[in-house]
This record gives structure tokens, C-alpha cells and sequence, in this order.
């Protein structure tokens, strides 16, 4: 500046702030790519803070608990106080435990009264300097998963009662195949007495000619892995010619050195196993053919209504075919022309478990009316009620 305060020259600085942008960008672009991460995964999220209000829920969190319980949760509504009176204390109990700053995870089993679903939820303290401030909590539904752990122990308990009453065949191989040690259990399973293949049998001389070179192949594969193997079904020759069903596990036999000099094992006959099963899929058959073939109308039904099943009868008797109506309510057809028939039926149903030879009035899709006895009872699908209804026309019976 002159005397007078006017500006003679201006100083400046020039700052290249391209590192900074670049920064930013990632910066922003990393939220962008978290956040789609977040909202389009299937696991539930959510956050709390120490006051238990949500500071963050993604949609399909959200979703969930509208679904579930009814409750549409938004960010600050305290999420203990919205759950139900009876699971209260538990959820504040793992909050707190988070706000002692512990990480833990856990399955949870929850009766939705129609259904049941196990859930696995991780729990994480929020800490920021030093200080915990909040919960964050990822869910994950596993009721697939924990279905089918349930469905394999169930097989599983009934494979035990079938091999605990079997005595198992205890051998050893060596790393050609040939047999160096076997128990006497063998001339149960085979016919043959241990001095009989111990030195002189290889395991393939057992195995049905029309697969020898192929289990063959697949056995000596795991032999040059050296892996074990387990349930190996496999077809030998009794030494009175008969097919016998074996399933064999066996594990690698090692030197000092770390190298293969054999394989010692199990063999369990699953012979009778294996013909109750087949029994049991032509069982099923059977009941597929009468329930399909049968002149009466037949059909499954949720609970709540929804057809699940019908056969070619109930095709006859009302003219809706599996197209019309599987996935679809009673109430949805119009079929009852009595409604309150439809509630006797419930009632007795809810009741009693069963109800025989109710007659009432069913509109057929042509609008047409016919007289009929219906005779239903609660069954189990997959551990879940359903009513199985047999209905016979008597409308010609009720005309003379």
C-alpha cells in the first residue's frame, strides 16, 4: 500500500491442491462403494448408540423387523424399547455387552409362530478414541443351513442304529492294495475267513467286475494323494457269488519318513440300508400314484388356505387344474358357496385334527354348483401343519 492506502502490488500463493482432489474423490467414491456393499447384501445391519436409539439400519434390516413384528424402525427410535416385552431384557443384555466392549457372536432361534428361523449375529463395539459410543450388528439367516445340519444328524442317528448293530470289517492294506491285516468280521460281511485274503487279496479283487477298474482308479488316486476316505459306497462279491453293498472309509498309514506303506480301515455292510431305503422311495411312489390316480378329489393345503397339491380328481370334480390353482387361496377361487361351511371345517379342523364327511356346496370354475362330502385332517410337511382333504361328489346322489 502508498501513503494514501492504495494497493501498489498484490502477493499471492499458488497451492496445488491435486492431491487433495484425488483424496476426496477416493474418499467419496469409497463411501459410495461401502454404501452399495451395505444396501444390497442380504445380511441385516444395523447401529446403535449407547442410549440403544438406531443411527444406522439398511433395508433389508428394516424389512425384516416390518415383517416380522410388524414395526417400521427408523434412525433414533430406541430399538429396546421396540422389541417385545419378553425378548426386552435379552436384546439390552447383548447391546450392553457390546458397550463393555466385547465382540462375540452367536445363533439365535426365533419362533415367528409360523414358522421358526435361526439367525447368526455378530456383535461389535463402536469405539471412537478410546471410548465406546455404540453397536454395530450384522445378522445373517441361517435357517437353510441349520435345516439341513438338523436333516444330517437326523440321517445320521438312523445310519448309527443300522452300523451299531453291524459289526465293522478292521483291515489293512498295503501302499499295492493287498491286505496285511483283517479281522474276522470279514467272513460275516464276505464269506471269507482272514487267512483267506490276508497275504493273498488285494482290496480290488472284491469289487463287482462291471466297476472294478473304475473304483479301482478312483481308490489308487487317493492312495497317490494321500487322503483319506470316508463312506466310499462301493459293490463287492460274497464268496457265494452274492452282491454285497459296502461303504468304506480308510486312512494313510506313514513311515518314519513321511511316505505311504498303506491304508488301514472300516468296511460296514449297508446291504439292508440300502434296501430299506429303496423300499421307502417306492413307498413314497406308491403314495404319489394312489394320491394322483385316486377318483376322489384330493388335495393339500396350507393353513391358511393356499393350495399346495391337487390331484387329477379335484380336476374332475371342480375344473381347476394345478395351474389355477397351486399358490392360490380357497377364498381366492370362490369355492365355498357356503362361507360358513368353510369355518365349521377350520373349527373342527383346529379342534379335533380331523373332520369326516362334511357335506357342503362347491362352485366349480364354470359357476356350476355340486353337492359334496368332505372328510380332511392336519398332517406334517417338512415339520409344518397342512390339511389333506378327500372330497367325493354326491350331487347326483343328493338329485333322486
Amino acid at each position: 500500500f502508498d501513503d494514501k492506502g492504495n494497493i501498489l502490488t498484490l502477493i499471492g500463493t499458488i497451492q496445488d491442491i491435486s492431491d487433495r482432489r484425488l483424496a476426496d474423490e477416493l474418499i467419496r467414491e469409497t463411501k459410495a462403494n461401502l454404501s452399495a456393499i451395505i444396501e444390497n447384501t442380504t445380511d441385516s445391519i444395523w447401529a446403535i448408540n449407547a442410549n440403544y436409539e438406531i443411527i444406522y439400519i439398511n433395508n433389508v434390516f428394516k424389512q425384516a423387523y416390518l415383517d416380522n413384528f410388524g414395526i417400521q424402525l427408523e434412525v433414533g427410535m430406541n430399538l429396546v424399547n421396540t422389541a417385545a416385552e419378553p425378548i426386552r431384557p435379552l436384546w439390552k443384555s447383548r447391546y450392553d455387552r457390546a458397550f463393555n466392549n466385547e465382540h462375540f457372536i452367536l445363533e439365535d432361534r426365533i419362533e415367528l409362530g409360523f414358522a421358526v428361523i435361526y439367525i447368526e449375529l455378530s456383535v461389535n463395539p463402536i469405539v471412537l478414541n478410546g471410548k465406546v459410543v455404540g453397536a454395530s450388528l450384522f445378522s445373517r439367516d441361517i435357517t437353510k443351513r441349520k435345516n439341513a445340519e438338523e436333516a444330517l444328524q437326523i440321517s445320521e442317528e438312523r445310519f448309527k442304529m443300522v452300523s451299531e448293530s453291524a459289526e465293522e470289517w478292521v483291515w489293512e492294506v498295503d501302499k499295492n492294495g493287498l491286505y496285511t491285516y483283517s479281522n474276522s468280521t470279514v467272513e460275516k460281511i464276505l464269506g471269507y475267513r482272514p487267512d483267506e485274503i490276508v497275504g493273498k487279496k488285494y482290496f480290488f479283487d472284491f469289487f463287482d467286475p462291471e466297476n472294478r477298474e473304475l473304483f479301482k482308479e478312483n481308490t489308487f488316486n487317493s492312495f497317490q494323494n494321500i487322503i483319506a476316505f470316508k463312506d466310499f459306497e462301493n459293490v463287492n462279491i460274497h464268496k457265494n457269488g452274492n452282491k454285497v453293498i459296502i461303504k468304506t472309509s480308510g486312512s494313510p498309514i506313514l513311515n518314519s519318513k513321511e511316505e505311504l506303506i498303506g491304508y488301514r480301515g472300516v468296511d460296514i455292510d449297508i446291504t439292508l440300508q440300502k434296501r430299506i431305503e429303496n423300499a421307502l422311495l417306492e413307498s413314497e411312489e406308491k403314495y404319489r400314484l394312489t394320491f394322483m390316480t385316486s377318483p376322489d378329489s384330493v388335495n393339500i393345503n396350507a393353513m391358511n388356505g393356499v393350495y399346495v397339491d391337487i390331484n387329477e380328481g379335484y380336476t374332475q370334480l371342480t375344473g381347476y387344474t394345478r395351474n389355477d390353482v397351486i399358490g392360490v387361496s380357497s377364498l381366492d377361487i370362490d369355492i365355498w358357496y357356503f362361507a360358513e361351511d368353510r369355518k365349521k371345517l377350520t373349527k373342527m379342523l383346529l379342534k379335533e385334527g380331523y373332520v369326516s364327511n362334511l357335506e357342503s356346496v362347491f362352485r366349480c370354475k364354470d359357476g356350476k354348483l355340486k353337492t359334496a362330502l368332505m372328510s380332511a385332517r392336519i398332517i406334517q410337511i417338512n415339520n409344518t401343519p397342512h390339511v389333506l382333504s378327500i372330497t367325493r361328489d354326491i350331487t347326483e346322489r343328493k338329485r333322486e
